[in-house]
């Protein structure tokens, strides 16, 4: 909303405090959802997360504690879009981890995490909606030098976050 007018209908932004009984409480940098519309007419609710990591040299490693974020993600919507009853309408999480004081040979890096199904013995395949469930995205930027001078004008993701 800008005032009193809504300016995205799709676009709902979330608590940045999650927290659970017996979690303890979660504080996400940017946490919103957003009510995709599909061409039959319905729509498809994702839930994001964006994460600013200054501090590339924490005592565990990042990867970790964006599968703990997105976990939160998914455990927070009991009772709100899933519960024992309808577990299919869990909504699929994303997370975004942009650390801009990476190391310069981690720079312009993107790391995509998510779940895949590997078929160990047999034929069948499950649906792919039925588990991809969650995503993050690690980008790795470094100050080390310009952004003019370091990715491609074309890029649409690394040139924007490093501008």
């Amino acid at each position: 909303r800008i005032g009193d007018k809504i300016v995205n209908p799709h676009f709902h932004l979330m608590d940045k405090e999650a927290f659970i009984k017996d979690e303890g409480l979660m504080c996400y940098d940017i946490y919103f959802y957003i009510d995709l519309p599909q061409l039959d007419q319905s729509t498809k609710r994702v839930y994001i997360n964006i994460e600013i990591q200054n501090n590339p040299y924490t005592k565990y490693h990042l990867v970790t504690r964006s599968i703990a974020y997105s976990s939160r993600m998914i455990s927070s919507q009991w009772g709100r879009e899933y519960d024992s009853e309808n577990y299919d309408g869990m909504k699929k999480v994303y997370s975004f981890w942009i650390m801009p004081q990476a190391t310069k040979s981690k720079d312009g890096c993107i790391n995509q995490l998510k779940i895949a199904e590997n078929h160990l013995s047999g034929n069948y395949e499950e649906k792919i909606e039925n588990y991809d469930k969650e995503e993050q995205l690690m980008i790795y930027l470094s100050k080390g030098h310009s952004p003019n001078d370091k990715y491609e004008s074309y890029d649409e993701i690394l040139m924007p976050i490093g501008a």
